[in-house]
């Protein structure tokens, strides 16, 4: 579809997209520098940052799959390489034993009270060009066209969340 051939709602959608990318790659990249400081990737950050909002009983591998929006090999992955460097520990879930949850460590949730700050920081500064209001409303429309996306993507029958 060539840009004469688009309509004035598709033209709308796709800017509303271009936007929506480029905020997110370019915030991607703000914070990948700071945690690279850190010696840590963006994805590690994030499991640890989702088992720490969780609290002491830690989530299941899956809810983790779940939340960051990645398969739950690439978890395996990111969990075995944060519990070799001693962030995590993984342990049969109590309720069943087939099933994993992830815990910070005392060095994990060191390192979490160390970075969260300056990482809460720069989304702030990211964010402050909105109102508080206007935060919100993004947010909410974010969620909305999230919940869309993920409906769309169970309709065709992908496994990858």
């Amino acid at each position: 579809m060539t840009r004469e051939s688009a309509t004035p709602a598709q033209e709308r959608a796709m800017s509303a997209w271009r936007s929506m990318i480029r905020a997110t790659m370019t915030g991607r990249h703000i914070v990948r520098r700071h945690l690279h400081e850190h010696g840590l990737r963006g994805s590690q950050f994030g499991v640890i940052a989702v088992i720490g909002e969780a609290g002491p009983d830690g989530l299941k591998l899956s809810h983790i799959s779940r939340e960051l929006c990645v398969t739950p090999a690439n978890v395996t992955g990111l969990v075995d390489r944060l519990e070799e460097s001693g962030y995590l520990t993984r342990e049969p879930d109590a309720e069943d034993r087939r099933v994993f949850r992830a815990r910070l460590t005392p060095k994990g949730q060191k390192f979490l009270e160390e970075v969260m700050p300056a990482h809460r920081a720069h989304v702030v500064r990211v964010m402050s060009c909105l109102t508080d209001e206007e935060q919100a409303e993004l947010a909410r429309l974010l969620s909305r066209v999230a919940a869309r996306a993920a409906a769309m993507a169970e309709e065709q029958g992908d496994d990858d969340p």
